[in-house]
C-alpha cells in the first residue's frame, strides 16, 4: 500500500556518526525539535542519503500515528493486511531505476490533485517531497467513467494550472537545494496526468531539466485475457505494478508496516539464510554427537561397574553357587525359597511369616508396660515367647493383648516366676498359630 506523500513530513538531518542504531536513538530528539507534534504521536522512518567526514545525512519521513492507524483499520475492515506501507511515488521511481538502468534522475508522479517528487541518486532514494497539483480545482481533472482516460471540465484553464504546478516544482527544488545538482538530469513523468496533453510541454519550458514521459513495460510478467491488454490505463495500474516489484529491490525504501520486507522473495532469502547458518549448524550437530558419544561411554562404564558390584554381592551371599547366569534373578529365587522355608502353617498350608508375627506381637503388647522379650522360638504351629516384666498383672495384660490377634488361635501361660535377685517376673507364653 502506498499512502499519499501529503500525509507525511520530510526532514533531512546530518548526524555525527554512521551507526544506524545510534542514528535511530538520537533521531527522535532531532525530530521533536522540528515538528509541533509530540514524538509519541508520530511514526517515523529514515533512509541514509549520504556519508562523509562530517557524519551521515539521513532523510526522515514522519506521519501521525492516528492517520496511519485509521488507514490500516480501513484496510483491515476489508480483510486486507498490507505487507508494505510506503509513500506514493517511491515504488514507481525504484521500478524505473530497475527497468531502465537509470541511476540519477527525478521522478514526478502526478495525480489528479496531488503529486510526489522523488530524487534517485546512485539508484537509491535521495529526496521525497509532496506537491499540490491544480490546488484551486479550476481545471477540475477527473477520470472518465471507464477509468481509462483523464478529462477536464475547463480545457482553457489547463495551461495556467500546468504553469502553477511547474513553479511549485521549481520552488521545491530550490528549497531542498537540489537545483544545484540537476545539470543534465532528467525528470520522468508518471501517474494518471503524465500523458495529459500539454503538461510535459509546460514543464519542459519552465524547468531547467529534461522532461520525459516514461512508459513502464511490465508485459513480460503479465498475461492478458481478451482485449484487456488494450485497456491498460497508463499511470494508474503502473502504481500497483511498481508496488509488486518493490519487495525485490535491494535499494532501501520507507516502510511503515513494521516489517521491512514482505514475504515475497522468502524462498531466496531462506536459501541465503540456510547457507549462512549451515556451518554453525554443522558445528552444533558435531558437538551434540560428541556429547552423546561421551554420555554413552559414561553409561556403559557405569553399567559395567554395577554388574561387577552385583556379582560381588551375589558371591558373598551365595558362596555355594558357582554358575552365575542372571545374578539378580537368582538372588530373588533364593530369597523366595528362604521366605517359604520360614513360613508357618505346616502340612503344606502357608501361614504368616516370621516378620508378620513379630510385627503383630509388637503392636499388641501395650506400650505402657515395661516388657522385654528375651527369646522367641517358632515352628510351623507354635510360638514360644519368653520375657520379663514388672509384675504378674503385666503378664496377664500381655496374654490378653495377644489373644485379640486374628493370627493366634490360643495364648496360654507356660510359666511365670519372680526372680529372687531382681524381683522381676520371668514368664513364658505358648502361642498357637491359627490355621
Amino acid at each position: 500500500v502506498a499512502l499519499s506523500a501529503h500525509n507525511f513530513s520530510f526532514r533531512t538531518f546530518t548526524l555525527p556518526f554512521h551507526d544506524p542504531k545510534k542514528i535511530r536513538q538520537v533521531l527522535a530528539g532531532e525530530i521533536s525539535e522540528v515538528t509541533p507534534f509530540n514524538i509519541d504521536d508520530l511514526v517515523y522512518e529514515f533512509l541514509t542519503v549520504g556519508k562523509g567526514a562530517q557524519g551521515t545525512a539521513v532523510q526522515a519521513a514522519m506521519i501521525e500515528r492516528r492517520v496511519i492507524a485509521e488507514e490500516l483499520a480501513h484496510l483491515q475492515a476489508q480483510a486486507i493486511r498490507p505487507g508494505i506501507v510506503t509513500i506514493s511515488g517511491l515504488a514507481q521511481a525504484l521500478a524505473l531505476a530497475r527497468l531502465s538502468g537509470e541511476r540519477d534522475f527525478f521522478y514526478l508522479d502526478v495525480g489528479l490533485r496531488r503529486a510526489s517528487l522523488v530524487r534517485i541518486a546512485g539508484g537509491k532514494i535521495n529526496l521525497v517531497r509532496p506537491l499540490a497539483f491544480c490546488a484551486s480545482g479550476a481545471a477540475a481533472f477527473s477520470l472518465t467513467a471507464d477509468g481509462e482516460h483523464v478529462t477536464t471540465l475547463d480545457a482553457d484553464r489547463c495551461r495556467d494550472a500546468f504553469r502553477s504546478f511547474a513553479r511549485s516544482v521549481r520552488q521545491t527544488l530550490l528549497a531542498s537545494g537540489a537545483e544545484r545538482e540537476i545539470d543534465g538530469l532528467t525528470v520522468f513523468l508518471g501517474g494518471p496526468m503524465s500523458t495529459f496533453p500539454g503538461l510535459a510541454d509546460v514543464l519542459r519550458a519552465e524547468l531547467p531539466l529534461q522532461v520525459e514521459t516514461y512508459a513502464f513495460d511490465f508485459s513480460p510478467g503479465l498475461t492478458y485475457s481478451g482485449d484487456s491488454g488494450n485497456r491498460w490505463p497508463p499511470g494508474v495500474m503502473e502504481r500497483a505494478m511498481a508496488l509488486i516489484l518493490l519487495p525485490d529491490r535491494d535499494a532501501p525504501y520507507f516502510d511503515f508496516s513494521g516489517d521491512k520486507r514482505s514475504t515475497r522473495g522468502a524462498p531466496a532469502r531462506l536459501s541465503k539464510y540456510l547457507k549462512i547458518s549451515a556451518v554453525p549448524a554443522l558445528l552444533v550437530l558435531v558437538a551434540a554427537m560428541a556429547l552423546a558419544w561421551r554420555d554413552r561411554s559414561t553409561l556403559v562404564a557405569e553399567q559395567k561397574r554395577l554388574d561387577g558390584d552385583i556379582r560381588r554381592i551375589f558371591t558373598q551371599a551365595l558362596p555355594d553357587v558357582t554358575r552365575i547366569v542372571d545374578p539378580v534373578q537368582q538372588l530373588k529365587s533364593r530369597v523366595d525359597e528362604a521366605r517359604k522355608a520360614y513360613m508357618t502353617g505346616g502340612d503344606g498350608v502357608a501361614g504368616p511369616g516370621m516378620m508378620e508375627i513379630l510385627a503383630e506381637i509388637s503392636s499388641l503388647v501395650p506400650s505402657s508396660l515395661q516388657v522385654r522379650v528375651v527369646r522367641l522360638t517358632a515352628d510351623q504351629n507354635d510360638i514360644r515367647l519368653r520375657g520379663t516384666t514388672d509384675n504378674y498383672s503385666a503378664v496377664e495384660a500381655v496374654r490378653k493383648g495377644l489373644e485379640r490377634s486374628p493370627l493366634f488361635a490360643r495364648v496360654d501361660f507356660s510359666s511365670a516366676t519372680q526372680s529372687r535377685q531382681s524381683g522381676a517376673i520371668d514368664f513364658e507364653l505358648a502361642i498357637r498359630i491359627r490355621r
